[in-house]
């Protein structure tokens, strides 16, 4: 229960890391 809400939290930061990666380039 708590874990999948930890996956759905990790997803959205990895993906604002990455837009920010190609923003920074």
């Amino acid at each position: 229960r708590e874990q999948e809400s930890s996956k759905s939290e990790r997803d959205a930061s990895e993906a604002v890391r990455q837009q920010q990666r190609e923003k920074g380039k």
